[in-house]
């Protein structure tokens, strides 16, 4: 389809419309857990103690991200873990990813730009990485059942196939990710102790003030070596940035000296203010930004997942450019 190397970073916002909470809606989810009550809850009825004492220091602690909470509290990091996994598995749905998803379906929009090939032979997704922020399992068991469905292959092969797109987890996943793995869980499997059990042990917390290993490492080098790069419903939590080495990796001119290059680069803002988006975009490019402008700053765009790809065209090859200007 292209030979533009193309990197998208998710955050929350990615996966509202399959189901799955904002940071905001998941805090709470996690605070009303009923170890009594419900499948997500009773599937914990075992570490009620436990879980009671971490939703109160959680709730106490006034922090607005799980993440960051667990990665001062190392103590509920066990008992965090496994409330998390409960209630985003509790969440998996097959109706909702592939029958009656949310308004912005831009897993529908992204199949059908790198499915373009028709035969099998010439579809090709090494162009493509992903370098997401989610603990959930969506986007892999999405383009599964596409490829699948469309191409009429088994599942060796659609595997072997979607192999060549990398898909990154910061903070790791609710369990295996791909059928064939040691331990996988189907998607949208009944919740059991065990399913839980290990989906949390695949859940990572990362210490604050912790710049490297190899998760990071892969993620940083996916973003920055990208020739286009588009932010997908994150919220650009300064930790997550620092994650990203943001301010070296996710410049929309990167490089020096011969090796400089300019980027296509896009970012969702959706209900950001715009001294918000200036924040994020001086924190990104070092670069000031006009306090007294009402307008987004350069490349970002208050609007869904959909309607930013549709408008930046940013998954397709350029359609014109000019005389000497690479992709």
């Amino acid at each position: 389809m292209t030979d533009r190397k193309t990197t998208l970073v998710l955050g929350a916002g990615a996966s509202l419309a399959y189901g799955y909470p904002l940071g905001s809606q998941l805090r709470r989810d996690l605070l009303l857990l009923d170890p009594s009550a419900g499948p997500a809850g009773t599937v914990l009825s075992e570490y009620k103690g436990e879980l009671i004492e971490f939703q109160n220091a959680f709730g106490l602690s006034q922090m607005a991200s799980i993440d960051a909470f667990l990665a001062r509290r190392p103590e509920y990091q066990e008992i965090g873990k496994r409330a998390i996994a409960s209630t985003l598995l509790s969440r998996e749905s097959w109706m909702r990813l592939t029958r009656d998803p949310g308004d912005d379906d831009w897993y529908y929009y992204l199949f059908n730009r790198i499915a373009s090939a028709t035969r099998w032979e010439d579809l090709d997704l090494s162009w493509l990485k992903v370098v997401t922020f989610n603990y959930d399992r969506s986007l892999e068991h999405y383009l599964i059942s596409a490829l699948r469905h469309s191409y009429g292959k088994p599942l060796d092969e659609v595997l072997e196939r979607l192999s060549a797109l990398e898909i990154i987890h910061i903070y790791g996943t609710l369990g295996p990710t791909l059928p064939g793995m040691d331990d996988y869980s189907d998607y949208g499997a009944e919740l059991t102790p065990e399913i839980v059990s290990r989906a949390a042990g695949s859940i990572r917390v990362i210490p604050e003030g912790r710049t490297e290993d190899m998760t990071l490492r892969r993620a940083r080098e996916a973003i920055a070596n990208a020739d286009a790069l588009c932010f997908l419903g994150f919220g650009y939590d300064p930790a997550n940035l620092e994650h990203l080495a943001a301010h070296e990796t996710c410049r929309k001119v990167i490089g020096y000296g011969t090796e400089k290059r300019r980027r296509h680069v896009a970012y969702t803002c959706l209900k950001m203010t715009v001294e918000e988006t200036k924040r994020v975009y001086f924190t990104v490019n070092n670069q000031f930004v006009s306090m007294s402008s009402k307008e987004y700053p350069e490349d970002f765009h208050p609007m869904d997942c959909t309607s930013t790809l549709r408008s930046t065209q940013i998954l397709l090859p350029p359609w014109q450019q000019s005389p000497g200007q690479g992709n």
